[in-house]
């Protein structure tokens, strides 16, 4: 009797999940790396080849 209870109670979060899993992959995860992007900015030494040529600098709201 409380297994039932209980999977009735959860059934709405299983049919919300989807929705909101899909949501956050195509709507919020692209803006927060857009947000991301804009706070930082990429300073590359010398030709920008090799190892440790490109450093991610934090430049807040000046980029």
């Amino acid at each position: 009797m409380a297994s039932t209870r209980t999977a009735r109670r959860l059934a709405p979060y299983g049919f919300l999940a989807p929705a909101i899993i899909l949501f956050g992959l195509f709507f919020a995860l692209p803006i927060g790396y857009a947000v991301h992007l804009s706070l930082h900015s990429v300073q590359v030494k010398g030709l920008g080849l090799g190892r440790n040529a490109r450093e991610e600098v934090w430049v807040g709201l000046d980029n």
